[in-house]
């Protein structure tokens, strides 16, 4: 058992990867609001091509209005912004919201918002590189009066600070991804290790990332974040570790929405209970599974894919039922 210095908490990602549309413009201000009042922890924006709000723009918006909810992107991709632009932006956020932007940062995976955008689809290897360039530089940008870098993929010479109020300079960085190699650079740099399981394009692979998804796997996962942030000289009690929970079924009965989620991937009951990223089941259920990645790994944070149209019930169900019984954690 491990012993976590972090509360558990709940977010809501507002928008699949493919959502038609995230936020709407005549409710958005409501819906983050209701958000915020139900207990929810944060409101995380995802960043893709498709048509759904620009994660910085709905940031800034979200922010502005909500008082206490962090405010975070789900995550932005190295390659669809210059550093320099990331920093500066993330900044700003973290500044009207009074220190409450959670910066979620990753290597990019949706071969489709390359296709689209005409970007080149580097081999992850070399993406997840850039995305270490890209870190030091939005640090550097955050936190020092001056920042220049000269690395393979950037180059950037005496770029100021972001902005001047101190005690807003540096949002809290979160590193989301599922490989070693992003694993490990979470564990270097990163103030929240988001754990994804392996994102993928191809519905063929769904079993893979459901056996992927296992609390065997994910516990592993957490084990490499905190050998690399040992490796790096930080304490890995210091983190904060994190999960993505991608499937909610909580509408409906228990029973018949897990058969349907063994249908849909193709897998076991077994392997649908034994999935770390599935929210189905019996709300006791489901406060056990959240108790035992908080107690077995140290996961407290986890953000919920509230999907293209958020069901407000189904969010007082989730507070009511799952986040108020694992508050008093």
């Amino acid at each position: 058992m491990r012993t976590s210095k972090h509360k558990i908490n709940f977010g809501v990602a507002l928008g699949a990867p493919n959502a038609i549309l995230t936020l709407k413009k005549d409710n958005w201000k409501e819906l983050s609001l209701k958000v915020e009042s139900l207990g929810y922890s944060g409101i995380f924006i995802p960043d893709h091509f498709y048509p759904q709000w620009d994660p910085i723009a709905a940031m800034a918006g979200i922010a502005a209005i909500t008082e206490h909810i962090d405010v975070g992107s789900m995550v932005c991709c190295v390659d669809y912004r210059h550093p320099i632009v990331f920093a500066k932006a993330s900044a700003t956020i973290n500044l009207i919201s009074n220190n409450r932007h959670i910066f979620g940062f990753g290597a990019g995976w949706m071969k489709e918002d390359y296709k689209m955008s005409g970007i080149p689809f580097d081999k992850a290897v070399t993406r997840i590189r850039r995305m270490e360039e890209a870190i030091k530089i939005i640090r550097g940008i955050w936190t020092k009066e001056s920042t220049s870098f000269n690395g393979e993929h950037f180059q950037v010479e005496d770029v100021p600070k972001a902005v001047y109020e101190l005690e807003y300079a540096k949002p809290r960085l979160m590193i989301g991804g599922g490989g070693k190699l992003v694993l490990k650079l979470a564990g270097k740099y990163a103030d929240i290790a988001n754990i994804f399981v392996g994102m993928q394009d191809d519905p063929g692979k769904n079993q893979r990332i459901v056996r992927e998804g296992s609390f065997n796997n994910i516990g592993k996962k957490v084990e490499r974040v905190r050998d690399s942030a040992v490796k790096a000289g930080r304490d890995p009690d210091e983190l904060v570790y994190s999960q993505w929970i991608a499937t909610r079924r909580m509408i409906g009965d228990p029973d018949e929405e897990k058969k349907k989620l063994v249908e849909r991937f193709g897998v076991t009951l077994d392997e649908i209970n034994d999935c770390t990223w599935i929210m189905a089941g019996e709300p006791s259920e489901l406060v056990e599974k959240f108790k035992r990645l908080y107690d077995e790994f140290g996961i407290s944070h986890f953000i919920i894919d509230g999907g293209d149209a958020p069901n407000i019930e189904e969010l007082e169900f989730i507070s009511k039922n799952i986040i108020k019984p694992l508050s008093k954690i």
